[in-house]
């Protein structure tokens, strides 16, 4: 089975390195995450961006990869027919602007529209793995589901934590949800699409479903730290949360937390069924993604993501990724739902939108989606 990378950058620890580097050469202590031998080829790359810190050209040459000039030259192999099995679309990090709502503008649906390009001179389409969320704007995503739907070729894509063991091991199928909160670290785009793809992961398996997203609001720093002294985001919830990650039970804490806000961010999203997930962006006190999650019966359930046991250099999510991905190509069948990246890429977008509303819920009558 052969495989081509279309990508927008392959530096030290990009996206493209942690993915095709160890497809082909897998890191070490990969095969505690099911990672040890892969069996498919990565048989050519596209590279957008050629930085100075480029490692993608060199690794390519050294291990007889072809590096092509376009992508049409990628999925084809310059034979002028499709001559790949699959599709590893990356298009993370690199030099592209921000918009005013801090969304880079990463080109996906641009790189995705030239493979569909190849699809349709050669009259053949292969399954295609989109890296993260679709597209930076929920439109385009939706354009792309369409788009793979007509053609007949399969579409997956969406963040490596959902497929990283959780500790503890927790289980909500058909259980009866409340609310949740959760906490993340970084950047509200790149880490907050992490978090809310990873708690969705969760909750979508509740007794009823996922109905879709009835609105959203943002707050930021003093905003924030008074939604959460007040009670309005449960207290109970983010404590679990924070004693998960290994902050004793001892409520100061919170208050402690709260007199340091620079930074702080709150995205809260109302589910349809009355859900509200609280996602909570605490700079120097996270370190990882957390979830704590009320169930009706009023029991608590908290996890944190646990990405692998060795080195965190290793960035072994991307190993339990790679797992996935591959069995993927082998049959053409998603992991989990497509429609669940579109709706976190919705999420996500209404939520960086959000931060211009003062505070104010947003109706999103757009994210009405079900799976």
């Amino acid at each position: 089975m052969k495989i081509a990378v279309i990508t927008t950058v392959w530096f030290p620890l990009s996206h493209a390195d942690v993915i095709v580097t160890r497809w082909v050469k897998p890191f070490p202590t990969d095969e505690n995450c099911g990672w040890s031998k892969p069996h498919s080829k990565i048989a050519s790359a596209y590279i957008e961006q050629k930085p100075h810190n480029d490692i993608g050209m060199s690794f390519c040459v050294d291990k007889g990869i072809f590096l092509a000039e376009s992508i049409a030259d990628a999925l084809t192999l310059g034979t002028g027919r499709l001559a790949v099995d699959g599709v590893l679309l990356i298009g993370e990090h690199g030099d592209y602007p921000d918009n005013e709502f801090g969304q880079k503008l990463y080109p996906r649906k641009r790189l995705f529209d030239a493979i569909v390009k190849v699809f349709h001179t050669t009259g053949k389409s292969v399954p295609v793995f989109n890296d993260k969320h679709f597209s930076w704007n929920f439109k385009e995503s939706g354009e792309m589901l369409e788009t793979a739907t007509r053609l007949g070729f399969a579409l997956y894509g969406g963040s490596s934590l959902p497929h990283c063991p959780n500790l503890p091991e927790l289980k909500l199928d058909q259980q009866e949800i409340s609310a949740a909160v959760a906490l993340f670290h970084g950047s509200p785009e790149a880490y907050g699409y992490h978090s809310m793809e990873f708690v969705q992961a969760l909750i979508e398996k509740r007794r009823d479903g996922e109905k879709g997203i009835r609105r959203v609001r943002s707050l930021k720093e003093h905003a924030a730290q008074d939604v959460i002294l007040s009670g309005e985001i449960s207290r109970d919830l983010l404590m679990q949360a924070l004693i998960n990650q290994g902050y004793p039970d001892d409520e100061a804490i919170i208050p402690f937390i709260m007199q340091r806000v620079e930074g702080t961010l709150v995205f809260q999203l109302e589910h349809l069924d009355g859900v509200i997930v609280s996602h909570l962006l605490l700079p120097k006190f996270v370190s990882n993604w957390a979830v704590s999650i009320g169930l009706r019966t009023k029991e608590v359930r908290a996890c944190q993501v646990d990405p692998g046991r060795g080195s965190p250099d290793f960035f072994q999510n991307f190993a339990f990724l790679n797992a996935r991905l591959e069995s993927f190509f082998q049959t053409g069948v998603p992991p989990t739902s497509p429609l669940r990246t579109h709706l976190v890429t919705g999420m996500l977008e209404a939520s960086l939108h959000a931060l211009k509303a003062g505070g104010e819920w947003l109706e999103t009558p757009h994210l009405t989606i079900s799976y």
